[in-house]
């Protein structure tokens, strides 16, 4: 689902909060301008061309953009033509307070706004739920804690215990070993399973974004409604996944993944792929081209704060969760917004 974001300059870091959290919405990739606008571009042709194919327009209203002259109107009045052609419930514009303003056009004013202020949360928990209903799809968005904790661990036994105590295993950091017929359930976001071999696992409906799955190898294992957002297989053997077509695959990294025939023809073309052949490339993707900003992208990928990576790039420090400066591959500096 494709979500264009319109908004006035005044408002770029609340845009720029938005579409940070709709990447963590499985399924949903949200445009933005200074994230997707490349130099050179003709931008006035690029914001139209997005706002025409998109599938939902969420337009950011404030005091400083209702009575704005300038683009921002011609974004509007394009998607209120657009929602003409569409039946009366149908679900394509969102407005979204930033502010105790008033919106202008009368048709905006005929459409049930959400507000973003004095709750953020609140206003964002309704977007979802709209998206919900758009999509028939339950998306779930976790609400992270103020800090992930990474467990390392150098034995089955240990990482199973440990997975059934805490019921969710984000971040945890478990290189080179040997998984057979285990249940892997819950939220495994930015996990670290680099050349391990799983015999026999079941990772059906589990929440994978962002797992680094490096030379791993399955045998015999399922995956079906699993979301595979941003997971690199880099090299790894997925020959033995019986469902992979029906797992949720996007930006999912398979640069030299070993694939049966039929799920190379599964992976043909669309955003389900990508080819990034070395954790620069990695790294340097999700920060430039698809925007995460640095928070975001720390509590995606999260193994990239494990030792093993910090060592690899040079940097033998703590590991860091706000920011990403102790490292190499930067992406855009934190907003406070």
């Amino acid at each position: 689902m494709d979500v264009f974001i319109s908004y006035a300059r005044e408002d770029a870091q609340s845009a720029t909060r938005l579409y940070e959290a709709l990447l963590d919405v499985p399924g949903v990739t949200p445009w933005l301008d200074s994230k997707k606008l490349l130099p050179g571009t003709k931008w006035k042709l690029e914001i139209m061309n997005a706002l025409k194919s998109c599938d939902l327009v969420i337009v950011l209203l404030s005091r400083s953009s209702v009575s704005k002259n300038g683009f921002i109107q011609r974004e509007i009045g394009e998607a209120l033509d657009m929602l003409k052609q569409f039946p009366p419930d149908r679900l394509f514009l969102i407005p979204a307070r930033l502010d105790d303003c008033r919106p202008q056009h009368p048709e905006l004013q005929e459409i049930q706004w959400v507000d973003l202020f004095p709750d953020w949360n609140a206003g964002w928990q309704a977007i979802v739920k709209s998206i919900e209903k758009r999509t028939g799809e339950v998306a779930i968005v976790p609400t992270f804690p103020a800090d992930v904790v990474i467990e390392t661990f150098t034995s089955v036994a240990g990482f199973t215990r440990r997975m059934r105590e805490r019921g969710e295993m984000r971040g945890c950091d478990a290189m080179a070993l040997i998984f057979a017929s285990e249940t892997f359930r819950g939220d495994f976001t930015g996990a670290n399973f680099v050349r391990c071999r799983f015999d026999q696992c079941d990772f059906r409906n589990c929440r994978l974004k962002g797992v680094n799955f490096e030379g791993a190898i399955f045998t015999d294992c399922q995956m079906a409604n699993a979301e595979l957002w941003g997971v690199n297989f880099w090299g790894a053997d997925l020959e033995g996944v019986k469902d992979l077509a029906k797992a949720h695959l996007e930006l999912t990294n398979f640069f030299l993944t070993r694939l049966s025939v039929d799920q190379k023809r599964l992976l043909k073309g669309g955003r389900k792929t990508v080819r990034l052949g070395d954790y620069g490339m990695f790294l340097r993707y999700f920060t430039d081209e698809i925007g995460m900003g640095s928070d975001t992208f720390a509590r995606t990928f999260i193994w990239i704060n494990h030792r093993y990576f910090r060592l690899m790039f040079g940097k033998d420090r703590p590991r860091t969760f706000r920011t990403l400066e102790d490292l190499d591959f930067q992406g855009e500096s934190e907003r406070d917004t």
